[in-house]
């Protein structure tokens, strides 16, 4: 069955879809200009601007888009299914799986380039830059919690979600691999283990958000925190998925979810 429910744009989507158009707006405008100016030059992730104290792109970064098509395709994967998670999940909680997948993609892509491309210069300086990552790790996310919901892979195919997942997953790596001036797919690929490795280690990070009192619940029927800055009793959360005999009764707008 489709998934046709269509959630409303999410505040933290929202605002990071209006920043990074702003950003590939202006951009575009100085490029055409010929001001030689390059946003993405200082914005974007490189091995050379972290080792000259640029630490502010491990968190930037993203904002800044290189073309069009690529930014409307992430931005609706964060309108689709991100703003679905922060509607369920509470912001706190959405945005600290954005900011742990930004890291550690970040991460990964510096270690892959240190490793591998230390004495190329050109590597050194080509950024990182862009929604990809985060698209990709709310697609992994995504294929975890509602895997049996059917997407159109290219507008056409229909598709379960895991499978989709696995083939831009296939995709990330062989270009990763192949294409020798596609480091950023590693990027990407850190990205996606960082959202699975979140949703794995999800209802112990909730205990420890509700602990300190973060907590901020979902709307529109996901879970939420229980009594935000409590300390005094512990939520214990956990991964569900239903029976078989279940899933043959419910559609696919009752996956798996969080208790």
């Amino acid at each position: 069955m489709y998934n046709t429910n269509i959630p409303t744009l999410s505040l933290t989507n929202k605002v990071i879809i209006i920043v990074s158009g702003v950003c590939l707006i202006l951009q575009s405008i100085l490029s055409l200009t010929g001001a030689g100016i390059g946003l993405q030059t200082y914005f974007g992730l490189s091995y050379n601007g972290i080792l000259g104290g640029h630490l502010y792109q491990l968190l930037l970064y993203p904002f800044f888009q290189s073309d069009l098509i690529g930014f409307i395709f992430n931005a609706l994967i964060l309108w689709m299914m991100g703003s679905e998670f922060e509607q369920q999940w509470g912001r706190p909680f959405y945005a600290a799986m954005l900011g742990f997948s930004t890291l550690l993609a970040a991460l990964v892509y510096l270690g892959v380039v240190a490793l591998f491309f230390a004495n190329d210069a050109l590597a050194r300086q080509i950024p990182m830059m862009g929604l990809t990552g985060l698209s990709s790790a709310i697609l992994v996310i995504y294929s975890v919690l509602y895997g049996e919901r059917i997407l159109s892979f290219m507008l056409l195919f229909p598709m379960k979600a895991k499978y989709f997942c696995w083939i831009l997953l296939g995709m990330e790596l062989y270009i990763g691999i192949f294409s020798r001036h596609a480091r950023s797919s590693w990027g990407h690929l850190g990205a996606m283990l960082g959202g699975f490795l979140f949703i794995m280690f999800a209802p112990k990070l909730r205990v420890l958000m509700n602990r300190h009192g973060f907590g901020g619940g979902g709307r529109g029927g996901g879970r939420t925190l229980s009594n935000r800055g409590s300390s005094t009793k512990e939520s214990h959360l956990r991964l569900v998925k239903p029976q078989a005999d279940e899933e043959r009764l419910s559609d696919d707008n009752t996956p798996k979810y969080w208790q």
